[in-house]
């Protein structure tokens, strides 16, 4: 941060909520006074991560599917789809593929492009329905900043979470429990969310503005 400059850190508890209200609200507080500020906020970063599946290549969108089918369909459902992937990926190593293959390939193609613009649609609304746009105006402006969390920042990572939000959803049909890797992924974000606001505090160079939960949670660690 530029010397001279009044910095403020917003802290923002983790919450099962998709909402951005909060952060919206605190991020406009800070800004009447702030020339900069940095926000700590695990639905933040997870709305902005959301943003990045409408890019995502064929390839991942494959390892999306086969994370997410097993939460979404039945045992039986779970394994012929889970083969038609297998197969798929089969088919495009084969050099000489048959016409039979092309045309699985092509159907294959067809059906994961529908079904993956279905997907990210959903996917969108519910970034757009936190108030996410509200949140990409204010960062478009360079006052504001969003830490980014290391579990957030690789396609896999985001994947899995995505996976996660939709597995809850489905709950009652789901062939599989919840990925244990997902609850190390939590673990993970609240130590670093937990580390990198007290190293602000203790470092003095920036005033927090946290809220009730970020604040009796900081209260624990000091």
């Amino acid at each position: 941060m530029s010397e001279g400059q009044f910095h403020i850190t917003i802290g923002i508890s983790p919450s099962k909520g998709l909402t951005l209200e909060e952060d919206i609200r605190l991020i406009k507080a800070a800004l009447l006074y702030a020339d900069n500020v940095k926000l700590y906020s695990h639905v933040s970063s997870m709305m902005m991560a959301l943003l990045k599946l409408k890019e995502f290549p064929s390839e991942k969108q494959l390892s999306f599917w086969e994370n997410i089918i097993p939460y979404i369909t039945s045992r039986r459902k779970c394994k012929q789809s889970l083969s038609n992937i297998k197969r798929y990926k089969g088919i495009q190593k084969n050099r000489h593929p048959s016409r039979e293959d092309l045309q699985f390939l092509k159907a294959t193609e067809d059906l994961n492009k529908k079904q993956w613009e279905h997907f990210t649609n959903i996917a969108l609304d519910t970034a757009n329905k936190s108030g996410v746009n509200s949140l990409k105006r204010i960062l478009d402006s360079g006052l504001l900043q969003i830490h980014s969390f290391k579990d957030l920042e690789s396609d896999k990572n985001i994947i899995e979470f995505a996976t996660d939000c939709i597995a809850g959803a489905h709950n009652e049909n789901s062939s599989q429990k919840r990925s244990p890797q997902i609850e190390k992924h939590e673990d993970s974000l609240i130590w670093e969310f937990v580390e990198e606001l007290t190293t602000a505090i203790i470092d003095g160079c920036t005033h927090p503005l946290f809220d009730a939960g970020t604040s009796n949670l900081i209260r624990l660690i000091i």
